[in-house]
């Protein structure tokens, strides 16, 4: 690709713009004049065309001739017919040859107020002073027509006008101000500087990148990467050949189909992002994201917005803050950061982690582990093809269908958990715990509340205090299990199978009813001296409250068989 001179900001002056304004708005003045100009210059496709204009709207069009063509016509208006004739005698259009082409220019009496300061009391200028100050109210604009071969770079400097292209192949340099700009059916290398108006590139073959600050942007069926920097403005997109990049502020950004990567930066607007083929990376602070339908990994950084995903064909990433996230349909791992707000995360081929303070947090049907980290809000798990680790605080848990071993942590709120399988571990400070179905071994420890754990198939303990412990329907007790249930002041009732072989051990402080035999032990050397003495199962109680210990297969209006402490 050959080099072209780069662009170079034009200083206005601040009366000026105050005053010029283009032909779609233009003050009504008593006299209004125009001068029409025709130029033409042979070329040859892969030349480029350098157009140097300013308030002007510009149409440039392919054609299968090698020659560029311009057609212009230049307005002006002013209350002093004689200023409106100077200014049109003054205007001169220019197609010349110039570094790697044609350079068109459009020359008038407006090039000297586009320098910086004011310009000098001579000739049409001494009629706007007044006095010393400068004040400038004649009504300018210009519209040209171009045609180029199809094949013909071009590089365009323009400000207050609209440029439309279309149909014209190379590398295209186009940097225009306040005007709206529309490349349609385009191709080759864009490279888009305008400002404070409208972008509209639809149907371009090659890579794109666009700079509009304070201006909306659109690109629909490019074949190349994309690159758009805004601000203040939407961006939409639809078919990208290639990847996307989007740097916005403060813009809402909204497409789908991507056949490549995709990365999205804006803020405090919506990001909604369809079919990416690619990797998804959104950085939104303050943004509601939505994103569905990404083949590989999408990570998600926002904050006191939602978040919503879906159709995740990789691993998931989500670092948030003060949002709802809710995901489903993961493909890989999927990792999630918020707080005080609302987790839902479904269906995960993968792993799950989420760590959300002041966060409800509902899983469901994870084909891996799930880890979650929470506080002051409930947790329901629910179909895990792994283990499972809570650690919660002042939060209730609801716990169900899970492969592996389970873990939960939490306070001040009901625990409940079924179809463990296998080991199941609970710390529930001042919480009642539930827990049924449990393949493996089960350990609890809380306070304050109930613990009732049925159909378990391992060892048992639980160490409680001040809490009501009742063990029932046990499915199975393994050869050297053991079963532990240590409480204060309340009671224990264990249900054990009919015929267990168990040795059992109490330390009562309160009634004790058994239908198997009991030794009452005073200390620990006399409880290891009763469970080596029988071998079996052994089972160890201790409350100050009753003990009740019943065989699953005798009601309780049969008789009862009380059993002399060991001496």
């Amino acid at each position: 690709m050959k080099k072209y001179r780069r662009f170079f900001p034009i200083i206005w002056v601040c009366v000026f713009l105050l005053s010029i304004s283009s032909s779609e708005a233009s003050p009504v003045f008593k006299h209004k004049q125009s001068r029409a100009f025709s130029k033409s210059a042979a070329t040859a496709p892969g030349k480029t065309l350098y157009i140097d204009t300013y308030s002007a709207d510009l149409t440039i069009t392919a054609s299968d001739e090698n020659a560029v063509t311009v057609e212009a016509v230049v307005e002006a208006s002013d209350e002093d017919e004689e200023v409106v004739k100077y200014f049109l005698a003054e205007t001169q259009l220019f197609l010349e040859p110039y570094a790697y082409g044609l350079r068109l220019r459009l020359s008038s009496p407006m090039d000297e107020l586009r320098k910086p300061g004011k310009p000098p009391k001579e000739g049409i200028y001494r009629r706007f002073y007044k006095g010393n100050k400068f004040v400038f109210q004649l009504s300018y604009s210009a519209r040209l027509t171009i045609r180029v071969p199809a094949r013909h770079n071009l590089e365009v400097e323009n400000a207050y006008g609209n440029i439309l292209i279309g149909g014209v192949e190379g590398d295209l340099r186009i940097a225009n101000r306040s005007g709206k700009v529309r490349l349609d059916k385009c191709g080759g290398e864009l490279e888009l500087h305008n400002s404070y108006d409208r972008v509209e590139i639809p149907g371009f073959k090659g890579p794109i990148n666009i700079k509009n600050p304070s201006g909306e942007v659109e690109v629909r069926d490019a074949e190349g990467d994309v690159h758009v920097e805004n601000s203040y403005a939407p961006v939409l997109f639809d078919t990208i050949g290639g990847s996307l990049t989007i740097s916005s502020k403060s813009g809402k950004v909204t497409g789908s189909n991507i056949k490549g990567d995709c990365e999205i930066t804006s803020s405090y607007e919506e990001i909604d992002v369809r079919e990416v083929k690619g990797r998804l990376t959104i950085k939104g602070p303050s943004c509601k994201v939505t994103a569905q339908d990404i083949t590989l990994d999408a990570h998600i950084e926002n904050g006191y917005s939602p978040v919503s995903v879906a159709h995740i064909g990789g691993i998931l990433r989500v670092e948030s803050g003060s949002s709802a996230v809710t995901a489903d349909d993961i493909g890989g791992d999927a990792f999630i950061r918020s707080s005080y707000d609302a987790i839902i995360l479904s269906n995960v081929h993968g792993s799950a982690e989420i760590e959300s303070p002041s966060s409800s947090v509902s899983v469901r049907e994870v084909d891996g582990n799930v880890t979650i980290v929470s506080s002051y809000n409930s947790v329901v798990v629910a179909g895990v093809g792994g283990w499972l680790d809570v650690r919660s605080q002042s939060a209730g848990v609801k716990a169900s269908d899970i492969k592996k071993d389970a873990s939960i942590i939490t306070s001040y709120d009901r625990v409940e958990v079924s179809g463990v399988g296998g080991n199941l571990r609970v710390d529930g400070s001042s919480s009642s715990i539930q827990a049924e179905d449990i393949a493996g071994d089960v350990s609890v420890k809380n306070s304050y509340g109930s613990a009732v754990l049925r159909r378990t198939s391992g060892s048992i303990e639980v160490h409680g205090s001040s809490s009501r412990i009742e063990v029932k329907q046990i499915k199975n007790l393994p050869k050297n299990s053991r079963i532990e249930l240590l409480t204060t002041y309340e009671p224990v009732i264990l249900t054990l199978p009919e015929g267990a072989d168990v040795v059992i051990s109490v330390l009562p402080g309160g009634n004790i009813s058994s239908e198997f035999p009991v030794y009452h032990v005073k200390s620990q050397a006399q409880k290891l001296e009763a469970e080596l003495a029988k071998g079996g199962v052994t089972v160890y109680i201790q409350t100050s409250g009753s003990i009740s210990i019943k065989s699953s297969r005798i009601t309780i209006k049969e008789k009862q068989r009380e059993v002399s402490p060991v001496c």
